[in-house]
């Protein structure tokens, strides 16, 4: 007798072991990938924080978590090429000034590279409501002439294009 209740109660622990190994898995196997946003990207990436700031200063910095949205991100690079030294800089245009150039940069839709003809001239319209030219060919891709250094940055609700200039309006 006392050897049955030996047995069950060894059998209770590895049950009972095994029961709690499974759960386990299960947990690992249940972790949520959290989707990242176009949003995210440009937060995550050093080379935007002139771009991140313009964007707070905009009061736009909920605008990229959304889509289906292009965005021609300039990098801090860019912005210190069209004479915008720091993000301080940025701050001290009027923020609708600044509203106004991140929204030239932002398509209301999503369009990779591969979408555009080779040879081509594709134009599209900003959130701002302006045209905008992009052009693929030998050379790369560009809009309005820019030229696209990094492309397809792929984001839960749409693409990134990395470019060296800033985009006027």
């Amino acid at each position: 007798m006392k050897k049955v209740r030996l047995l069950s109660s060894f059998t209770a622990k590895i049950l009972s072991l095994l029961f709690l190994l499974s759960a386990l898995i299960a947990c690992q196997e249940d972790k949520v990938v959290k989707p990242e946003t176009i949003s995210d990207i440009v937060l995550t990436n050093s080379a935007f924080s002139i771009l991140n700031v313009a964007l707070r200063h905009a009061g736009m910095e909920d605008a990229l978590k959304t889509g289906p949205l292009t965005v021609f991100a300039p990098s801090d690079a860019a912005f210190r090429a069209a004479g915008y030294a720091d993000a301080a800089a940025v701050t001290a245009l009027p923020a609708a000034t600044v509203r106004r150039l991140i929204q030239y940069h932002i398509l209301g839709k999503t369009v990779r590279v591969t979408d555009i003809g080779s040879g081509t001239r594709q134009k599209e319209q900003t959130i701002l409501k302006r045209d905008i030219s992009l052009v693929k060919n030998s050379s790369g891709t560009f809009v309005n002439g820019v030229k696209i250094v990094a492309a397809d940055l792929e984001a839960d609700n749409g693409v990134v294009h990395v470019i060296d200039r800033l985009l006027t309006p």
